[in-house]
């Protein structure tokens, strides 16, 4: 389970049975199906942010979008206590935390190739975005 943004080169987000039973039975319109084209499997997601293609991954379901009871079941609980707007908030604020490591990363991997560029005279400009092919 981990948050994605939805390629539309590789996913499809569909409207299947299981989705509509999912969305009546738990109230929560953000429960998608989504097919992964390149392992051709169908898995349940959550919308995050609709408007940027954001998801939260909750189960994989194989090649075909059909629902388990233990599946079921395990939605139903988790649900127990806490609502949408609080597993969206935790979501939201993992994906936040970890966007803000990727800035980190980033902008230590900028001064490097800056000490490096000043260390040998080098005049070619600093990569912005980190990449590996560069690095090795």
């Amino acid at each position: 389970m981990a948050t994605f943004r939805i390629r539309p080169d590789e996913h499809f987000v569909r409207d299947t049975e299981a989705a509509r039973f999912l969305r009546s039975h738990l109230n929560d319109p953000s429960i998608i199906t989504i097919y992964n084209r390149l392992t051709n499997n169908w898995f349940i997601a959550y919308w995050l942010h609709r408007d940027t293609g954001v998801a939260y991954d909750v189960e994989d379901l194989g090649p075909e979008p059909t629902l388990s009871r233990t599946l079921v079941q395990f939605m139903e609980r988790t649900k127990v206590g806490t609502t949408m707007k609080d597993i969206k908030g935790l979501l939201l604020r993992k994906h936040r935390t970890q966007q803000a490591q990727e800035e980190v990363e980033s902008m230590e991997y900028q001064d490097a190739w800056k000490w490096a560029k000043k260390r040998t005279g080098d005049r070619a400009p600093v990569p912005w975005a980190f990449d590996s092919s560069v690095a090795t």
